[in-house]
């Protein structure tokens, strides 16, 4: 039995490729808006989208105004060259007059009248800068001495009086009389002159 050999009048035709309706494709694709509903600015973060930068800048600044630098320099300086908390100012010869006189008072026990710890300091002093720290030190352990302090650029006097030369000088008293003076750059000379005295 012969084939039948069809042309090619007698193939079905193929169905045209589906293209839907371009109205009926924008419903059906979701849009960026539809899957973000923040909008584009959200693509890509975490936590929404950023605020403007004005905006962020303020929130920056919610926690005060930065200190000038020459103000905040002046505080440094004027924090390191202060005595410790420990440590009694003394700005005249008359309150170092009256401190010697009741550190001079016999104790009740009949020990020693306590041993005062005077430092000579400067403001534009390094030194006196460096061994403000050890002077604390000293100062919390040995709670049985008074420390004192005094600014050599404030009472002229009292340096005078003292016989300071330079800075930072520590002089020694016990029953109001000056016993010895010396100069130290550290914490383990400091300390030594204090206990040999003690």
């Amino acid at each position: 039995m012969a084939a039948t050999v069809r042309g090619d009048g007698d193939h079905p035709p193929h169905p045209p490729p589906h293209r839907p309706h371009a109205a009926a494709a924008a419903v059906a694709r979701p849009r960026h808006d539809d899957r973000h509903p923040r909008g584009a600015a959200t693509c890509g973060r975490r936590g929404g989208a950023r605020p403007p930068r004005r905006q962020w800048r303020r929130r920056r600044r919610r926690g005060g105004a930065h200190p000038d630098a020459a103000d905040l320099a002046s505080a440094v300086a004027a924090a390191a060259a202060a005595p410790p908390a420990c440590v009694r100012q003394i700005t005249t010869a008359a309150e170092l007059d009256a401190v010697l006189s009741e550190a001079s008072v016999p104790r009740a026990d009949g020990g020693r009248p306590p041993l005062v710890v005077l430092e000579v300091y400067a403001t534009h002093c390094r030194a006196c800068k460096g061994i403000a720290r050890a002077f604390t030190r000293v100062c919390e352990v040995h709670r049985e001495a008074i420390f004192l302090a005094s600014n050599a650029d404030v009472d002229d006097e009292l340096m005078r009086r003292l016989g300071v030369r330079g800075t930072p000088t520590f002089v020694l008293f016990r029953g109001g009389v000056r016993i010895d003076h010396f100069y130290a750059k550290d914490r383990d000379a400091l300390e030594e002159q204090v206990t040999q005295n003690l």
